[in-house]
């Protein structure tokens, strides 16, 4: 009997064992699918944010905002130099809405361009 005992209070304890690993599993929050690093936007963020980056200090980052709007990132090159570039450009990215290049032209109202004028 005494056998018998002991064998049921072993099996009790695998049985418990089990399921607090079932249940620490279960309730264990899952890992997101993909972690998106954060990207400073080299034209819209403050010294502060840039200075974030790595290699970035206040004076770096003063140069940084002084030559906006940057065109890309590859146009720091010959501000930062080679290596912190290339070692910031995974944590940065350019806002969409800055298009470098040439002013637009507005055209001119209708008739203003021939002398004629409208009236």
């Amino acid at each position: 009997m005494r056998l018998w005992r002991s064998e049921a209070a072993g099996l009790a304890f695998v049985a418990a064992v089990v399921f607090a690993a079932a249940l620490a599993s279960a309730t264990r929050p899952e890992a997101p699918a993909e972690v998106r690093p954060h990207r400073v936007d080299l034209n819209l963020s403050s010294r502060d944010e840039l200075t974030l980056l790595p290699g970035v200090g206040p004076a770096t980052a003063d140069r940084i905002v002084a030559g906006r709007p940057w065109a890309s990132v590859e146009a720091l090159r010959p501000v930062l130099g080679d290596r912190l570039v290339d070692r910031i450009a995974p944590h940065v990215g350019l806002d969409a809405r800055v298009v470098p290049g040439p002013a637009r032209v507005t055209p001119a109202p209708s008739g203003a361009a021939d002398g004629r004028g409208g009236g």
